[in-house]
């Protein structure tokens, strides 16, 4: 803009002849999802498709990749792409291992990106870390964590005396792993909890977001690309700012997951579209939503 010259454009443009593939065995991909180290992308990659859940890693490599090295089953491309990119598997979950429901969501543990956790569209969470079985060799397997269920006293649930089948509504079901307090924040249309993975029987002091008072559903919920300890939840009306923490109540001598909603905002957008969401970037020393 030459009448501002304090204003100007960047464009980061991605080199479009430089690839990698991988198939999910003609299942449609319903997520992908890089595992976070420092607030920035690792090489480690999650792919949820229809019937399972895949852990990848993604290497850069200095010479092309065969396609058939990566999967036989995927047809030679004459189009220009070199296959720079290998994506390695590492583990699949089927959902034959968590009941049998198709996964909903995932997330990894911030720490370890050797673990996971999934929930499902019954609301059902379960945590897994792959584990090296061949040091030497690309050789893994899956070690099943804690698990549980959303309904497994939410406090919403309890409030509203809903059914297992209310509760589902359509399936739609969101997870998160706050780092600082080593807890899972999970939750679907009307019900959101945090569960303290060290202690099961512990629930977070979630802060009520009037889903109870109002026909409000969950429509998203993302974490803060700059600190993973706060999360914006957007509901039918609303979005929620919320800071997660452990904080010692008085009477308990064990910190505790406590949750404070920072701010609210009305966003005045259609109650009615279930495909509102919500973005976060870097903005310099902000985030922009």
């Amino acid at each position: 803009w030459d009448q501002n010259p304090q204003i100007g454009l960047e464009n980061e443009l991605l080199v479009s002849n430089v690839g990698g593939l991988w198939s999910s065995g003609g299942s449609t991909v319903q997520q992908l999802q890089f595992a976070q180290a420092n607030n920035k992308p690792t090489e480690w990659l999650g792919v949820r498709y229809s019937g399972a859940t895949s852990i990848l890693r993604v290497f850069m490599k200095n010479d092309e990749v065969p396609t058939s090295y990566m999967n036989p089953y995927i047809p030679a491309l004459d189009n220009g792409v070199q296959f720079r990119f290998e994506l390695q598997h590492i583990v699949t979950l089927p959902v034959r291992r968590t009941d049998g429901t198709s996964h909903a969501d995932l997330c990894f543990n911030p720490r370890d990106p050797t673990e996971f956790a999934i929930i499902d569209h019954r609301s059902r969470w379960s945590v897994w870390k792959a584990e090296r079985v061949l040091e030497k060799a690309n050789v893994w397997t899956l070690k099943a964590g804690p698990s549980g269920s959303l309904l497994d006293g939410s406090p919403t649930a309890r409030e509203e005396g809903v059914t297992e089948a209310r509760e589902r509504f359509d399936g739609w079901a969101a997870i998160a792993w706050i780092d600082q307090c080593n807890s899972l924040l999970v939750c679907n249309r009307r019900s959101i909890s945090a569960v303290e993975l060290q202690d099961l029987s512990q629930r977070c002091l979630l802060p009520s977001l009037g889903l109870s008072k109002t026909t409000d559903w969950i429509l998203d919920l993302k974490q803060s690309t700059t600190d993973p300890n706060f999360v914006v939840i957007v509901t039918s009306s609303r979005i929620f700012w919320i800071r997660l923490a452990n904080e010692k109540p008085e009477g308990r001598q064990q910190p505790q997951v406590t949750a404070n909603v920072m701010l609210v905002w009305i966003h005045f957008r259609n109650k009615l579209d279930l495909s509102l969401s919500i973005q976060i970037a870097d903005w310099g020393s902000s985030e922009l939503f």
